[in-house]
């Protein structure tokens, strides 16, 4: 995926395009999972980041009168970075990380986002592309430098902080990708595909995305998530 250099906010016609084409894969791929609202889907995906690290439940920040989800939502900027927030905010809690963010990356992470769906439109909804999706959230958010953590509590006994303080960018967007598949599939088919990470493969996952971004297309098998899909 190209558009690094992406700096403007996306127009109404991409926006458009963006919008139609997450609608149409949540119409068809998606189409049987229980519906939700966004509070919960947001609570779910924090759920997702506190089993990987083998954390009690994490707790969400849902809000009366919320509108209910559906993938096309991500192409709202609010709803993007509350995604975002949603992730890193959690890695915080769990291991009392100060987080520092950039807004103007975010947003810029956000268009390229929003415009990869001009350059590789959805023509033929299906499967593969739910999974298309996921990896060009996870490689608009690592592509982009918008987010740190400072360890305000130091435990030398758990790798994850110092792993986390190294690959900033490349663990979130992981995590918000992850989250988002895991969460859809999870109300499809009634089981969790995700299971507690060593924190090896987090490191060599976050490493090989740095690397090379298109290897966010392995990112199923970098977080050991279970497919209903071949």
């Amino acid at each position: 995926m190209s558009g690094h250099n992406i700096e403007l906010a996306p127009g109404e016609a991409s926006l458009a395009m963006a919008r139609r084409a997450l609608g149409q894969v949540a119409g068809t791929v998606l189409a049987a999972a229980p519906p939700v609202s966004l509070g919960r889907q947001l609570t779910d995906l924090r759920g997702f980041v506190g089993r990987l690290f083998n954390r009690p439940p994490l707790g969400g920040t849902r809000v009366a009168g919320e509108r209910p989800w559906n993938l096309a939502l991500l192409a709202d900027l609010d709803v993007y970075q509350r995604h975002f927030d949603a992730a890193a905010v959690a890695l915080a809690d769990i291991f009392t990380f100060k987080v520092h963010l950039n807004g103007a990356e975010l947003a810029a992470a956000h268009a390229v986002f929003v415009e990869s769906f001009i350059e590789a439109p959805v023509v033929d909804p299906g499967q593969r592309d739910f999974i298309d999706i996921v990896v060009r959230l996870i490689v608009s958010v690592s592509t982009r430098r918008m987010v740190t953590y400072t360890t305000m509590i130091r435990d030398r006994d758990d790798p994850f902080p110092a792993i986390v303080a190294k690959w900033p960018g490349e663990v979130t967007a992981l995590l918000l990708g992850g989250g988002v598949y895991a969460a859809e599939v999870r109300r499809l088919t009634g089981v969790d595909p995700g299971v507690p990470l060593a924190p090896l493969y987090l490191e060599n996952a976050a490493a090989l995305l740095r690397a090379n971004p298109s290897s966010a297309r392995k990112f199923r098998e970098l977080l050991q998530l279970a497919t209903p899909w071949t």
